[in-house]
């Protein structure tokens, strides 16, 4: 992934008509996991308080 996020910058993404992405884009997936990784630890608090999933 970190390979496709910095190709764009490169000559070799240049030769290849890619394009970087916008700066504002580089906040939202590390929001993404961060939360993913929230809802995944309340998960399995709530697993382990009530010995099953819903």
């Amino acid at each position: 992934m970190a390979i496709a996020l910095i190709l764009p910058f490169m000559l070799v993404g240049a030769n290849f008509s890619m394009v970087p992405l916008p700066a504002r884009y580089f906040p939202w997936p590390i929001v993404i996991l961060i939360g993913y990784f929230l809802v995944q630890r309340i998960k399995i608090g709530y697993i382990k308080q009530f010995q099953k999933w819903l």
